[in-house]
């Protein structure tokens, strides 16, 4: 039988029990799913055995997803990265992404998590300051809603109202969004003209 893991690498789960190990370059895998992941009590697909493995038992040496990930990455690249070392390397360019349609999915996950993060901020707002930080006033919900969108459009280089223009920027500098705000600054003002 075929030794998948590095010697010396094998440790065993204290939750689950089950042994561990670090795979060695090259090697396949496959998911553990369904009913054998349920008898080993661990979730389906979160963990992986060698592609040839015959018969998946508690004596079965597994990889975790994140091995298993790191593992392909390094027959890739042909270096050991962490995952962090990765997605700091594609966002940086060094490494290009497996498929066009990897770069997008990821470019969308980035926008995403960026748009549910200001949301969250916007939402927790509950009064705006002026700009010269000495008067309060409250802030509807209706003003936190359109946030997202006149953010967009203004980033986007379309002209918004003086109103539009000024609730925007309020919550912007209430949250901190820094950002938006430097790319404001050096998008053209209200009334078009760049500023």
């Amino acid at each position: 039988m075929t030794r998948h893991y590095k010697a010396g690498s094998i440790r065993r789960s204290p939750t689950t029990g089950l042994k561990f190990g670090t795979p060695l370059p090259g090697v396949e895998f496959k998911a553990v799913r369904g009913v054998k992941a349920l008898l080993l009590g661990v979730a389906s697909g979160s963990i992986y055995v060698p592609k040839d493995t015959k018969r998946i038992s508690k004596t079965t040496v597994f990889f975790s997803n994140r091995q298993v990930k790191i593992a392909a990455a390094e027959r890739r690249t042909g270096e050991h990265l962490s995952l962090e070392q990765l997605r700091a390397r594609h966002r940086t360019g060094e490494l290009s992404y497996q498929s066009a349609a990897r770069r997008e999915q990821a470019s969308k996950q980035i926008r995403t998590r960026e748009r549910k993060r200001v949301i969250k901020r916007v939402k927790a707002v509950k009064r705006i300051h002026d700009y010269q930080g000495r008067h309060t006033q409250g802030v509807s919900e209706a003003a936190k809603d359109r946030y997202w969108e006149l953010r967009e459009r203004k980033l986007a280089g379309e002209w918004l109202t003086d109103g539009e223009f000024h609730e925007m920027f309020k919550l912007a500098l209430e949250i901190e969004d820094g950002a938006t705000i430097a790319r404001l600054k050096q998008s053209p003002d209200t009334k078009g003209e760049a500023a």
